[in-house]
C-alpha cells in the first residue's frame, strides 16, 4: 500500500496570468504559496484484476475506460493498470472545486502514487508536467500554476515562458516576514463550489477579445512581476508586510474586470474590508469557493468578531514547504 499527499495553494500575486490566452502572448509570473491543506491518495494492488476507486463516489469496474472520474481514468489509461488490478482511494483537507487547486494537487499525488507502486522514480518537475498534460488532454484550458505549486511546495516565483516552460525560484525572504504574512491571512469557506473548467474557458475567451479584461490582466501580470522582484531582490526594497494585503485587494479589483463574481461574493468582500481587512480575493477561477482576507495585526480582533456574524467557516492554514511527499509505503 502506498499513500502520497500534495498541498493545495493560494496565489499571492499574478494568479490567472498563466492562462493560455495571456501566457502565449506575454509569458507569466506568479508568486504562489502552497498551504498545509492536503490531498491524499492511497493505492493498493488487488488480486482479482478489478479496479476500485473511491472519492465522493465509489466505482468498481473491469477496465480504466469505464471509470467515470475523468482524471483517474486518464491517468490509469496513460500509466497502465498493474497486474492483478488496483484500488485507489482519495481524501482531502478541503472540498473539491473550492478554488485551491485541488484538481492539480490530486493529479500530482495520484501520478506519484502510481510511480511508487511501479517502482518508478520521477522528479517533481516531471510529475508536475505529466499532471498538467493529463488535465490539458481532458480539454481544460488551464495553466501550470496548480501542478507546480503542489509538486514543489513552498513560496515560489513561477516564471512561465510563452512556450510554457516553467522556472521555479524559492522566495528570498526571512521566516519572520513569511510568518507575518501567514498570520495576517484569514480564509473562509463559502460552502459553494464549482468546476473551474467553464470559468477558465470564459476567461480565456475574454482575454482574447475584451479590451477592459486585457487591461485588467496587464495589471494582474504586473503585480506578479513586482512582488517577485520584492521577494527575490531584498537589497532593493524595504519590505512592509501589509503591502501584500494592498496587492491582494488590487488583484481582486482587476480580477473582477476579467470575470464578474457572484454578487454575494462581492458583498462578502466589501463586508470584510469594512471590518478591517485591507486585502481580499476569491481564490481560484473567480465564481465561488474559498475567500481570502489580509488583515493587519491591529485589526484582528474586530475583524474576527464581525466576520463571525456571517456564520462562514474559518479555515486555519499555514504555509507548506514540503510539497509532494510519501506518507506511507509498504510492500504487499
Amino acid at each position: 500500500m502506498i499513500i502520497t499527499s500534495s498541498p493545495l495553494r493560494i496565489a499571492l500575486a499574478g494568479g490567472g496570468s498563466d492562462l493560455p490566452a495571456w501566457r502565449e502572448q506575454h509569458g507569466s509570473t506568479i508568486v504562489t504559496a502552497s498551504i498545509d491543506l492536503r490531498v491524499y491518495v492511497m493505492v493498493n494492488r488487488r488480486y482479482d484484476g478489478k479496479i476500485r476507486v473511491a472519492y465522493m463516489e465509489t466505482e468498481f469496474v473491469d477496465k480504466p475506460e469505464e471509470i467515470k472520474h475523468d482524471i483517474i481514468r486518464e491517468v490509469l489509461i496513460s500509466k497502465g493498470v498493474p497486474a492483478g488490478g488496483i484500488e485507489i482511494v482519495t481524501v482531502a483537507d478541503a472540498p473539491a472545486r473550492s478554488g485551491l487547486g485541488s484538481s492539480g494537487a490530486f493529479t500530482v499525488a495520484l501520478i506519484q502514487a502510481l510511480n511508487l507502486l511501479n517502482g518508478k522514480i520521477q522528479s517533481r518537475r516531471g510529475v508536475a508536467e505529466e499532471a498538467f498534460m493529463i488535465e490539458h488532454n481532458l480539454g481544460k484550458k488551464l495553466g501550470k500554476h496548480d501542478q507546480y505549486a503542489s509538486a514543489f511546495g513552498g513560496i515560489n516565483v513561477l516564471k512561465i515562458s510563452k512556450d510554457n516552460v516553467v522556472k521555479v525560484t524559492p522566495v528570498n525572504v526571512s521566516d519572520e516576514f513569511l510568518k507575518g504574512v501567514q498570520d495576517n491571512l484569514f480564509m473562509f469557506d463559502l460552502k459553494k463550489y464549482r468546476d473551474a473548467k467553464d470559468p477558465l474557458e470564459s476567461q480565456n475567451n475574454v482575454l482574447r477579445n475584451k479590451k477592459d479584461s486585457i487591461e485588467a490582466m496587464q495589471n494582474i501580470a504586473r503585480m506578479g512581476e513586482v512582488l517577485s522582484e520584492i521577494f527575490l531582490e531584498p537589497q532593493r526594497f524595504v519590505r512592509n508586510v501589509d503591502s501584500i494585503g494592498v496587492m491582494l485587494y488590487d488583484h481582486w479589483v482587476n480580477k473582477c474586470r476579467v470575470s464578474k463574481p457572484d454578487p454575494n461574493v462581492q458583498t462578502i468582500c466589501d463586508y470584510g474590508v469594512k471590518s478591517g481587512a485591507i486585502g481580499t480575493k476569491l481564490i481560484g477561477a473567480g465564481v465561488n469557493g474559498f475567500i481570502l482576507f489580509y488583515v493587519p495585526i491591529n485589526k484582528h480582533i474586530i475583524f474576527i468578531e464581525t466576520m463571525d456574524k456571517l456564520n462562514f467557516v474559518r479555515v486555519p492554514f499555514k504555509f507548506d514547504f514540503e510539497g509532494l511527499k510519501t506518507e506511507c509505503q509498504t510492500s504487499n
